[in-house]
């Protein structure tokens, strides 16, 4: 059951417990980006590891959209503090796009920390969004 919405979770019923705003779709547009940025390196090397980096770092893109989506699902974006953490957030994910063509390589470094700084932003703000008025929900999000 979705807890009440006071602070920065969503409503459970009305129009904004379903709306998508613009600054969610944007965010969605940086993994966009950072799909095609897999694609480029497969088209600079055609080799096994070339696949194995692109399959690995797909689903480092993958999970990292997957859990912002989720936590976003929860989190009212119309309120000024969830929209920040959204541009945090594509801040965040144009960094691992830039590095992904050469993240196993010279932007190793940038593609972990920039990753690294994604799931903490992420899911510190997450938590302490919750648990304010649905302390269950908080110890769920920090087991997933």
């Amino acid at each position: 059951m979705r807890a009440s919405a006071p602070g920065l979770l969503r409503p459970a019923t009305g129009d904004v417990a379903h709306r998508v705003t613009y600054v969610e779709l944007f965010f969605d547009l940086v993994f966009v980006f950072a799909v095609t940025q897999l694609s480029h390196i497969l088209i600079d090397r055609q080799d096994p590891l070339a696949l194995l980096h692109t399959i690995m770092l797909a689903m480092v893109v993958w999970f990292a959209w997957v859990y912002t989506t989720w936590a976003m699902s929860w989190l009212n974006p119309e309120r000024w503090p969830v929209t920040a953490l959204l541009f945090v957030m594509m801040l965040l994910g144009m960094l691992i796009a830039v590095a992904i063509p050469d993240a196993f390589g010279d932007r190793a470094l940038l593609f972990a920390l920039a990753l690294t700084a994604f799931g903490l932003v992420r899911s510190l703000f997450t938590i302490a969004a919750f648990f304010p008025t649905s302390r269950p929900h908080a110890m769920n999000f920090v087991r997933i």
